[in-house]
């Protein structure tokens, strides 16, 4: 396996290849469609990278409005982590979804310039503070077909498995953390979040 600095220097390269895009690039779509069975339409009013829009995405229905300091829009839920769980009680995690405006100047490839030293290759964690997964495609669907950037990367930090994937383009980024054992969950209900997400109004 190789040493976080080594396994930051693959991981860099290979997403060098998917190319330059900005995600400021292109305004957001309109929202398609209705929501599909066990979502439902959420709305957030914002400023883009072309002016003030109201975003539409699909969530689970089991998501509902939080109030976080610093954040446009989000939701959250609270779900058993059977990965965590053990003969002493249940454990239950936290998924929050948030909606935010950033300026085309902090593009996700910042964010993953900031991960990148910690990054290590493999699914053993090196310690705690380990980037795990850590990846960057640029230039991709991402509100609907509105081109732009995703990031995913996996933490074992302070002794827990945070789950992070970020999406941006037009000037808004969209967040959804969680944990390792709900990956598979997490990763569906994404994309679904994002299948027909747009401008609405």
């Amino acid at each position: 396996m190789l040493g976080r600095r080594g396994g930051a220097l693959v991981l860099a390269a290979g997403m060098l290849a998917t190319g330059c895009h900005s995600s400021g690039d292109e305004t957001l779509g309109s929202a398609q469609g209705t929501a599909p069975p066990g979502t439902y339409r959420v709305t957030c009013e914002l400023r883009s990278a072309h002016g003030g829009v109201t975003v539409a995405l699909d969530l689970p229905t089991r998501y509902h409005r939080a109030h976080l300091r610093g954040q446009d829009c989000s939701w959250s839920t609270s779900m058993v982590d059977a990965a965590a769980s053990n003969d002493l009680g249940t454990v239950r995690a936290d998924l929050v979804v948030s909606l935010d405006h950033v300026p085309d100047a902090h593009p996700l490839r910042e964010v993953y310039d900031e991960q990148a030293p910690n990054a290590i290759e493999g699914d053993d964690p090196e310690g705690d503070d380990s980037v795990l997964h850590l990846k960057l495609a640029t230039d991709v669907p991402t509100f609907g077909r509105t081109r732009g950037d995703r990031l995913a990367w996996w933490c074992y930090c302070d002794g827990q498995n945070t789950l992070t994937r970020m999406v941006q383009a037009a000037g808004v980024r969209l967040t959804w953390t969680g944990v390792k054992s709900l990956e598979p969950l997490i990763d569906q209900s994404l994309a679904t979040a994002l299948r027909q997400a747009g401008t609405t109004g």
